[in-house]
Parts: C-alpha cells; structure tokens; sequence
C-alpha cells in the first residue's frame, strides 16, 4: 500500500501493518508533522472526508491513500467561498420559508428547509473563530438567533420562527454576503487561523 502526502510517498509492506488503526494512526502521525490542515482523503482515487475508519475496513484491498491536505490560508479562503455561496443560496430560499411560517401551516417540506438553515447556521458560527480578526466576524456569531429559534421551535410558533428568519438571520446573511464580497481573497490570508 502506498500513502500519498505533501508529494511524498510512504510504502507499507507488512500486512499486520495495514490494520486499520495502524493505518490511522500513522495517517494522523503525518498530519501532525506537517504544518498543514486534513481535510480528507482519496482511497483508490475515490474521495471520502468523514467515517474513514469505517470506509476503510469495509475494503479488502487498498493500493493508494492520499491525504487531501491545504494551507490554512486556503482553507480560510475556501471556507469564506463556501459560506458566501450557501449565504447567496439561502437568501433566494429564505422568503418563502418566511412566508410559509407566517402563513400558520408550514409544510413538512418547508420545516425541512428550516432544519437545513439551522445546520448552515452552525456551521458559519463554527467558522468564526478563523474570522476573529475581520471587521463583519459579529455577522459570523448567531447564539442568540439560535437560542430564540430553539424556542420558538419547541413552542410552535410559526410567527415567531418567520420573525427571527426575517428580521435577524436574513439580515446577517445579508451582511455576511456584502462582506466576504467586499474583502479581497489576498486579505483572507492575513485573516487565517494561527
């Protein structure tokens, strides 16, 4: 088996070696010596980025692994990207739940479409402590909306929901969109974890 990292190549030959764990940990002892971030993995020219042990197991054979790996200054910049795409998603989506929520009889489809944007949310709150240094980070942070959906869920009340959709999570969406717009991919490399 052959395992790919930062253009090297490691070969294991013993086949006690090829465990799955001996595989991962020496997967994790690469990625600790190395200044850079894991992100996932190609097994055999397939990409996988989560349940890796399982993935791995299920195969009888393996000939190649190679570790995805990037800067944290592309993955500030990739991450940046990807919030601001999701953002401009949910911002043509987001009306209409609005309005499905106000009008008193949200389908299943639309509470669907809630959990959704309480998943995107969480996973841009997660992000912010990348952004700590960038002048819209607060547009990042959304534990009161969180707390206030949460309750609003548990009491259903659809009116509520919409307002917080509409007069709070709309809007840092928003600030979110004109600020990644704004800054230039040059000045996220300044903004990058430490």
């Amino acid at each position: 088996m052959k395992i790919i990292a930062n253009n090297q190549e490691f070969h294991i030959q013993d086949q006690q070696t090829n465990s799955v764990t001996s595989i991962i940990s020496f997967i994790n002892q690469i990625i600790a010596e190395s200044s850079m971030v894991f992100c996932g993995m190609k097994v055999d020219g397939e990409e996988i980025y989560d349940h890796f042990e399982e993935l791995l197991s299920e195969r009888e054979s393996i000939q190649v692994i190679e570790l995805i790996l990037v800067t944290k200054e592309q993955l500030a910049k990739e991450t940046l990207i990807s919030i601001r795409e999701y953002v401009s998603r949910a911002l043509a989506l987001l009306p209409g739940v609005v309005e499905a929520f106000y009008s008193g009889s949200p389908s299943s489809e639309e509470w669907t479409k809630l959990s959704q944007m309480i998943e995107g949310v969480q996973w841009i709150q997660n992000s912010s402590q990348y952004y700590a240094d960038l002048d819209f980070v607060d547009s990042f942070v959304f534990t009161q909306q969180l707390e206030d959906l949460n309750t609003a869920v548990m009491q259903q009340d659809h009116t509520m929901i919409a307002d917080i959709i509409q007069y709070e999570i709309i809007t840092k969406y928003e600030a979110l969109h004109q600020g990644i717009g704004e800054l230039s991919m040059h000045e996220v490399g300044q903004h990058d974890a430490n």
